[in-house]
């Protein structure tokens, strides 16, 4: 199965492929009904945070950063906006290592997140598309992380070493496990940060997410992101 492929049947799925209008419509709603529900003091800043989620996946590093919304924001002035998006389950935080302080935030939805970036159905025909190239490993992520939340579970954080040289997409507290789990959008699948923490940490079980097929090798899991989610079938069997 090519990325195209893989791609599209995520759309289906999640059906943006019919409906990207009524997509960019439920986005105006949501954005209108932050006018409605909130004091007028934090409505702004919640557009703000939400506006922003594109942006901060589009990165290399995808750590949610204040300044990003605004020159000079601290997260105490953003603190109540935040908490509300969480509380409405509208946005998906990601803490790092169970840290409330550092954390990754998503879509609720992966059509919402691709509707929010702008991007076109044409978009996913064009391998060569520089938008896509850019933006795929976010989609892939949020894609991830959605099967995660819907079919598992387990507590779900990233890993990022103190130096901020190696990171680890997702980290799985399963029972008395601590699993990694590295995504990719493709099928290269070298996975340096993935390789650094097995090393340092020597988990019973590691995964890898991708285009290719089934398999395993030692304690080496990869997984087709399609499979994902029935990923917990997959654990420690």
């Amino acid at each position: 199965m090519n990325m195209k492929m893989c791609f599209m049947q995520i759309l289906k799925l999640q059906r943006l492929y019919p409906n990207i209008l009524n997509t960019l419509e439920i986005l105006e709603d949501y954005e209108a009904d932050f006018f409605k529900h909130i004091n007028h003091a934090n409505a702004p800043k919640v557009k703000m945070i939400w506006n922003s989620i594109p942006i901060h996946l589009a990165k290399e590093k995808k750590k949610f950063m204040y300044k990003e919304i605004k020159e000079g924001a601290r997260a105490y002035s953003y603190e109540d906006a935040m908490n509300w998006l969480f509380d409405t389950k509208l946005v998906l935080p990601l803490s790092r290592n169970a840290e409330r302080e550092a954390f990754k935030l998503y879509m609720m939805d992966i059509g919402l997140l691709c509707a929010q970036a702008g991007l076109s159905i044409n978009t996913f025909f064009e391998p060569s598309n520089r938008i896509l190239s850019e933006f795929k490993g976010a989609l892939t992520e949020q894609f991830v992380l959605q099967e995660l939340k819907a079919n598992c579970d387990y507590p779900v954080f990233y890993w990022a070493s103190d130096s901020g040289q190696a990171e680890v997409d997702f980290l799985l507290q399963c029972e008395n496990e601590l699993i990694p789990l590295e995504v990719k959008s493709g099928i290269q699948t070298k996975a340096k940060s993935l390789n650094v923490y097995m090393e340092r940490y020597n988990p019973s079980l590691a995964i890898k997410s991708s285009l290719k097929n089934y398999g395993k090798s030692g304690n080496l899991l990869s997984i087709p992101l399609y499979l994902l989610g029935n990923l917990r079938e997959y654990l420690f069997s």
